[in-house]
């Protein structure tokens, strides 16, 4: 089963709707990512919004690397103001763009603007990158036992190595 506007709806992740850039005709995948992204952005938007600064002191506390862009999204945030939601239409800065008061008309049109042009842009790349794509796809697909294994054992050491420092 080979269900990519599906994958588009469950998890819009970026590098995901590049791989999926070239499978997914360019009107199909704006008319669902763009929603998609924005129902996530809002939710984040509705949360910073209602909680204000603690709602964006709570996510920085989860890790050095959130709290590291989330202090810059902040400055960048007070700067730019809902153009940086166009710039990156994101969930972390609706967060902070909601906790700043940025008014929600112009957060909410500078979010589907620059999720539908984000979403060309990666749709193109897509495309550029299909044939790499494919190729690894097919590597993967013949020699699948292998690949899980060196993956698998990959992570294991990744965790163990984390784990230890």
């Amino acid at each position: 089963m080979n269900r990519p506007l599906l994958l588009v709806v469950l998890a819009p992740e970026l590098a995901l709707l590049v791989l999926i850039g070239a499978q997914v005709a360019l009107a199909p995948m704006l008319l669902v990512g763009v929603p998609r992204r924005i129902l996530g952005m809002g939710a984040a938007f509705i949360v910073g919004r209602a909680y204000g600064a603690p709602a964006v002191e709570w996510v920085a506390g989860r890790s050095l690397r959130a709290r590291r862009a989330l202090g810059w999204l902040e400055r960048a945030v007070r700067r730019l103001g809902a153009p940086l939601l166009f710039l990156i239409p994101s969930s972390a800065v609706a967060l902070v763009a909601g906790s700043l008061g940025v008014g929600a008309r112009a957060a909410a049109i500078a979010s589907t603007v620059g999720s539908a042009v984000l979403l060309l842009l990666l749709h193109h790349a897509g495309e550029a990158v299909t044939e790499w794509v494919e190729t690894l796809k097919s590597f993967l697909a013949g020699h699948l036992v292998a690949a899980t294994v060196v993956s698998v054992s990959l992570a294991v050491l990744y965790e163990v190595w984390h784990r230890r420092r």
